[in-house]
């Protein structure tokens, strides 16, 4: 025990045993499973007891009482060894398929599995400042630095990410890779409902989904392509660009297509006719990397290699504003609640918040280690996530500019993020062909769980 008044041990009986240190006298003795007892460990105020088993259980007890308090079926193995973190409390667990589970001991909950090893898992042990320790018969040693984090969910790709999207109700990301592969993932089991071939593509290729999840775009080439969601199949080539097409984007009324290419035009137009509607020509004759439609539909942000952003009004086809701020190349860009303000990110690492209503100075996020390469907002615009090349991505409270979470799992830079429509799951992508969904419910759903 914490305390080290105690001592529990596991005799490969049925029998959880507890040991006053103090007199070497047995102050305790239950049977705590069906098959051999493996491993035990204490809370840290000593008020609970977990043991788990070859049955492949994990059990928890109050020591006083030796009442039976949750019954853990999170293994589909032999559990050998349980730990408590000194620092929350949460209960971690692991044997012979080399997963680390940790649960809530309060209410059996499962938080978090821990992905890595490939053999079975023989010492887990938490130091003094929450971080874990395995070792496993796969030759490896892992210190984890993210216990209690949200679970993630991983697909492997056929190549680096390159381009991903999550539908409106949170339930499908498409992704597309290196490898020229575009799949339809399953968000909640992570499998993959559709794969299909559409040409390789050395850059990163924007994927966008229609406001009501029955379409998909992304460039290839000089053209534009538009998808639905339902099949995979060909709606549209739209071929509106003299050079190739960087990113397309949906209006939020589902009504247009802007499209941006290296022949330094923006293309707007109409999806129903394929008309195109206006032309836009950035001031510095330069292509620009991203587009954003305002949640309105009026205006449209643009930003590229020249640290310059500007934003459009769509119906006149008028330059409203033209911002400047960033130190290098601006690679995201989303507009925050109400379009009162954008949200860019660059080269420089930053993320920048612009005030689209009044000419207040921009409000500055620091936090990444390198550039700041995709960004996604949370339905009701509470939230932020980024995505950047120091492999992290970090979560923002929109308001008072906190980082709420930095998520890693990611071995190399990532290139997409997005929320679901729910605010409870976030999907990343990276080049180290891995596309990885989180479970990160607002802080106060969170709380709720615990």
């Amino acid at each position: 025990s914490r305390d080290g008044l105690l001592m529990g041990l596991s005799d490969y009986s049925l029998n959880a045993v507890v040991v006053d240190i103090s007199t070497g006298a047995v102050k305790a003795s239950w049977p705590a499973h069906t098959s051999e007892c493996t491993g035990i460990a204490f809370s840290n105020d000593t008020r609970l007891v977990a043991t788990c088993s070859i049955d492949k259980t994990v059990k928890i007890f109050d020591l006083q009482t030796r009442d039976q308090l949750q019954t853990i079926r999170s293994h589909g193995n032999k559990v050998f060894h349980v730990a408590f973190s000194p620092v929350n409390n949460l209960l971690a667990s692991a044997g012979t398929e080399g997963i680390v589970c940790i649960h809530n001991p309060q209410t059996g909950e499962l938080v978090q599995r821990l992905h890595g090893h490939a053999e079975r898992i023989i010492s887990l042990q938490f130091f003094a400042d929450g971080r874990l320790m395995t070792c496993s018969r796969d030759g490896t040693v892992r210190i984890w630095d993210n216990v209690g984090q949200p679970d993630i969910t991983q697909v492997s790709t056929s190549g680096a990410c390159n381009g991903t999207a999550i539908s409106p109700d949170g339930r499908t990301a498409v992704v597309r890779d290196l490898g020229g592969s575009l799949r339809l993932i399953d968000i909640p089991s992570g499998n993959v409902k559709k794969a299909i071939r559409v040409g390789e593509s050395q850059r990163g290729v924007a994927i966008a989904i229609s406001g009501d999840g029955s379409l998909f775009t992304f460039a290839d080439g000089n053209d534009v392509v538009v998808m639905r969601m339902s099949d995979c199949s060909e709606l549209a080539r739209l071929k509106v660009h003299a050079q190739t097409v960087i990113r397309s984007v949906f209006s939020p009324d589902g009504s247009m297509i802007a499209s941006t290419s290296f022949d330094a035009t923006i293309r707007i137009f109409d999806l129903a006719s394929g008309k195109v509607l206006h032309t836009l020509l950035p001031p510095s004759g330069a292509g620009q990397i991203n587009l954003a439609f305002s949640a309105d539909s009026s205006r449209l942000a643009a930003g590229g290699d020249e640290k310059l952003v500007y934003i459009w009004n769509v119906w006149s086809g008028n330059l409203e504003r033209t911002l400047k701020g960033h130190d290098s190349a601006v690679f995201h860009m989303v507009w925050g609640r109400n379009d009162d303000t954008l949200i860019t990110g660059g080269d420089d690492g930053h993320i920048m918040v612009w005030p689209t209503r009044s000419d207040a100075p921009p409000r500055k996020l620091l936090g990444h280690n390198g550039p700041v390469y995709s960004l996604g907002i949370s339905a009701d615009g509470s939230r932020l996530v980024s995505g950047g090349f120091d492999n992290t991505s970090r979560v923002w409270n929109m308001e008072t500019g906190q980082e709420l979470l930095t998520l890693r799992g990611h071995t190399s830079g990532i290139v997409c993020v997005a929320f679901s429509k729910d605010g409870n799951r976030l999907v990343t992508a990276g080049n180290d062909a891995r596309l990885m969904i989180w479970d990160a419910p607002p802080a106060d759903e969170r709380a709720k769980k615990e």
